[in-house]
């Protein structure tokens, strides 16, 4: 997929009503609040876990995610970079989708697009070592279940507003 390609899905994912009930279609899983979608995913590596090949899949989705990053960028803002990690230390369950991101990424970008009340997340993960490694787009509504200053949805949740966050410009 090309860059332009993929801010077209992130862009659709916007503007798609949320089903009344979860719903799975190839690389897209929805909910009545978020909707996730698989950007683009490296080969696994169950026959072959060289380092070689490892580390030239990273940088395969490095390369789609980096003028992903800078077009949302442009396009909204500088993202809140967001620490899933506390979850898994203590055993605490987060708000889909972050909970499903949480179980593959340490780390979502989030925008706020402006004129919405939908939110949208970029999360690079691997369920394990010998899954592909995914670009992951999360679209989700309402509230953001952190606590991030300055963002138009200040929604906190007990179970994660004490995660570590920082704008993803900070040192």
């Amino acid at each position: 997929m090309t860059d332009e390609h993929l801010l077209a899905v992130i862009t659709g994912l916007l503007e798609t009503p949320f089903p009344n009930s979860d719903v799975s279609q190839g690389d897209r899983d929805s909910a009545p609040a978020h909707h996730l979608q698989v950007l683009r995913r490296t080969d696994d590596f169950w026959e072959d876990r060289a380092e070689e090949r490892y580390e030239a899949a990273e940088r395969e989705i490095e390369a789609a995610r980096q003028p992903l990053v800078a077009a949302l960028t442009a396009r909204w803002g500088t993202p809140m970079a967001v620490d899933l990690t506390p979850s898994w230390r203590d055993s605490r369950t987060l708000p889909e989708p972050l909970d499903r991101l949480s179980q593959v990424s340490g780390e979502v970008l989030v925008w706020w697009p402006a004129g919405t009340e939908r939110w949208v997340g970029l999360a690079v993960g691997q369920a394990d070592n010998e899954f592909p490694i995914e670009l992951i787009a999360a679209v989700g509504i309402g509230q953001f279940p952190v606590t991030v200053p300055g963002s138009p949805q200040r929604g906190t949740n007990a179970s994660t507003a004490d995660a570590p966050r920082r704008p993803l410009d900070a040192p």
